[in-house]
């Protein structure tokens, strides 16, 4: 009879779309919460010590339009932070380049060629499991940073 009792409760567990949709929502919450962890924190906190070494040496072209924030009107002044802190950015994550992993360097070199040899043969599979790009990843970290400020 217990048997039975806990087939019926499993089928009333799957049927009851309030409990179901309680479920989902939950493990989208954890998917979402170590997806924080492991990467959107981890890359926010690179990005904000580079960011303070390149503000102790500001690049030049920084410097300069920081420089004229004085000389402009005082409306003008939230744009000319935001170009200033865009610049920041941008050489912030060029600096990052250089030190960017080599595997990434390697799958932009031969996209189709796996660690152990084996080939892609298929062009769509090739370009469905390719590596993402440095570029797309310094966007992705420019976007990430800018949407942060």
């Amino acid at each position: 009879m217990s048997d039975r009792n806990e087939v019926v409760e499993i089928a009333e567990m799957i049927t009851n779309k309030k409990i179901l949709q309680q479920d989902v929502s939950g493990a989208m919450d954890l998917v979402s919460q170590m997806f924080q962890e492991k990467y959107v924190d981890r890359i926010k906190k690179t990005l904000d010590d580079r960011r303070l070494k390149t503000m102790k040496n500001m690049p030049k072209e920084a410097a300069l339009i920081s420089a004229m924030k004085p000389f402009m009107a005082e409306h003008k002044h939230q744009q000319i932070d935001k170009l200033t802190d865009a610049l920041i950015t941008m050489h912030t994550l060029n600096s990052m380049q250089s030190d960017f992993p080599m595997q990434i360097a390697q799958a932009e070199a031969a996209p189709g060629v796996h660690a152990d040899g084996v080939y892609d043969i298929d062009s769509n599979c090739m370009l469905e499991n390719n590596a993402m790009r440095r570029q797309d990843c310094f966007g992705m970290l420019m976007m990430m940073s800018l949407m942060s400020r």
